[in-house]
């Protein structure tokens, strides 16, 4: 029962009240077609019944009313009617049942796309530092399996709901029919199905979280071999990652295959149970009566088709319940998800006119390792400074400063007199271009990489791709359209850093930081590429890191950083 309590609050949570309220009418609907569902087929057991002996009809409270009621003239007219009044019935029946699965499917799919979306934009919105404590394939099967996994969980607790109904409606009625064999019928059931699950719970949720487990597995060692084909393929054997994937792959296997069998265990069961009352009360009534059971059609036509629909439906909320418990854990990720909270920024306005100010900044980490310490650094507007330094000295730190992506252990940036926060954020990273030390090109063409869902504008992007030297090699190809593969894989690294440089200045943006752009591109071809961006952007202020000297441009200011320190260099010395 405490399971069952914790998986409803968190649903409760996760569906919020737009979500509780559609919930509710959808169990609703399910409720209504519980009834038609029963109506159906105690109407059916009826027909029957009274086609077999027309006694019946009189016999039968119910049905001596319609008869009276309705002027019958014969038993044969009113089966008749009776038989077609009951196609219409199931006509009804199939249509609503219909519309019932169409309910369920979309408002838990409805829920899926709420679930992935939602995950997805807190991902997008999350701080650097989130994503440097985390795995990539992990996030990507957050959004991906687990997401669907409570979808699935969605579409259970449904089938538990309405198939509860029918059952508790069908109870009824064989209560009314014969209360004490439906009370003994009942017991015995109940017992059996409390052992079954006992049997199953515990093993389905243990199985679960061993789906869970070895799924994120999987992932993780699937991006890590493809985003590492380069280095494998010089390794002499692969039979390590191999393995490594193979084990994954076979415990995923086994959960699920134990998962699968545990879910048949309750239906196999009670079926058993079922029939097994069945045949021991048809043959305890033939034993003790001495007699067939010709009395007993009518009675036993009614708990056959109890049995035919009640059984089944027993049968669907165990295993919706099983699959519930199953799969928990996969709630449990999305729940803890949902609930992190993502980087809130404001919309308040800052302006870059004058200058950016660094004072005292200052840079733990893991709070005893200091990477930058108490820098202090005016930045005018239009200015063009490089920064040199060692790998590992905090180049890319400074940048990421500056751009608000990591906040200072200690120290206050200030623009135009304005102190950074994350109240004005937005606005100040929208004036600012950045180019990553590390490219990524997603799977597409040069136009699609450039513009990343901005509008469209061709003289613009003509330009800048004319101003990275690279458009002469594009008309050589397919123009914007050609392709650049996942990664940039299929164009050189000097392609890609022309492109990421092309996309940052398309946005014409004030501020423009380059991180180690010279990595891909030889001295002369880099030097003439900033040359063009500096007469062209005469007042665009650039910002760049690089650990080699001679990538250093003249008509920069340089700057030295060593050791968490910041100095002046003079032009000529470098």
């Amino acid at each position: 029962m405490k399971d069952i309590k914790q998986i409803v609050l968190m649903v409760m949570a996760i569906l919020q009240t737009k979500g509780k309220k559609l919930f509710i009418l959808v169990a609703l609907f399910g409720f209504f077609t519980s009834i038609i569902d029963v109506l159906s087929i105690s109407l059916l057991a009826g027909f029957a019944a009274a086609a077999n002996d027309f006694a019946f009809i009189t016999n039968n409270n119910f049905l001596s009313y319609i008869y009276t009621v309705l002027e019958f003239e014969s038993p044969v007219k009113f089966v008749v009617y009776f038989g077609i009044t009951l196609i219409a019935i199931y006509i009804i029946r199939v249509a609503v049942i219909l519309l019932n699965s169409y309910l369920i499917s979309h408002f838990c799919y409805d829920r899926f796309q709420f679930l992935v979306t939602t995950t997805f934009k807190n991902y997008l919105q999350y701080s650097i530092n989130h994503f440097a404590n985390r795995n990539n394939s992990d996030l990507t099967r957050i959004v991906t399996h687990e997401s669907r996994q409570v979808a699935e969980m969605f579409v259970a607790m449904f089938v538990m709901v309405s198939e509860f109904m029918v059952f508790i409606l069908f109870l009824a009625l064989m209560l009314y029919v014969n209360w004490a064999g439906t009370i003994i019928f009942s017991a015995i059931l109940l017992v059996f199905t409390f052992a079954l699950l006992s049997i199953t719970s515990q093993r389905l949720k243990n199985a679960g979280e061993c789906l869970v487990a070895a799924t994120q597995s999987q992932y993780r060692i699937l991006a890590s071999a493809f985003g590492n084909q380069r280095i494998f393929k010089f390794l002499q054997s692969l039979t390590t990652i191999h393995n490594k994937y193979k084990k994954a792959a076979q415990n995923s296997a086994i959960s699920q295959i134990k998962i699968n069998t545990l879910q048949h265990i309750p239906r196999l069961g009670l079926e058993f149970i079922g029939i097994l009352l069945m045949i021991s009360a048809i043959t305890a009534f033939v034993y003790i009566k001495q007699s067939n059971t010709l009395k007993l059609v009518p009675l036993m036509l009614l708990f056959a088709l109890a049995m035919y629909r009640l059984l089944p439906s027993f049968n669907r909320v165990l295993t919706a319940y099983n699959k519930v418990i199953a799969t928990t854990e996969s709630l449990k990720v999305v729940f803890q998800e949902l609930n992190k909270k993502p980087e809130m920024l404001g919309d308040n306005k800052i302006g870059f006119t004058k200058k950016i100010t660094l004072q005292n900044i200052n840079v733990c980490f893991n709070n005893d390792t200091q990477l930058l310490h108490d820098i202090n650094l005016t930045i005018n507007k239009s200015d063009k400074i490089t920064i040199i330094g060692k790998s590992g000295h905090g180049k890319s730190t400074l940048l990421d400063i500056i751009t608000g992506l990591i906040a200072p252990t200690k120290g206050t940036i200030l623009v135009d007199g304005v102190v950074l926060s994350g109240d004005n954020m937005k606005s100040w990273r929208s004036k600012i271009a950045y180019v990553p030390q590390d490219i990524f090109l997603f799977d597409g063409d040069v136009k699609e990489n450039v513009l990343l869902g901005r509008k469209y504008d061709y003289e613009c992007l003509e330009k800048v791709l004319k101003q990275v030297e690279i458009w002469d090699f594009l008309t050589s190809q397919q123009g914007l359209n050609t392709k650049v593969g996942d990664g940039g894989t299929i164009i050189s690294g000097g392609e890609r850093q022309r492109i990421a440089i092309a996309r940052a200045l398309y946005g014409n943006p004030e501020i423009l930081l380059l991180d180690e752009i010279t990595s891909a591109l030889d001295k002369k071809t880099a030097n003439r590429i900033l040359t063009k961006i500096y007469s062209e952007y005469n007042k665009l202020t650039i910002i760049t890191v690089t650990h080699r000297l001679e990538a250093v441009h003249k008509q920069q200011i340089i700057l030295q950083l060593q050791n968490g320190e910041l100095y002046l260099l003079d032009n000529d010395r470098v």
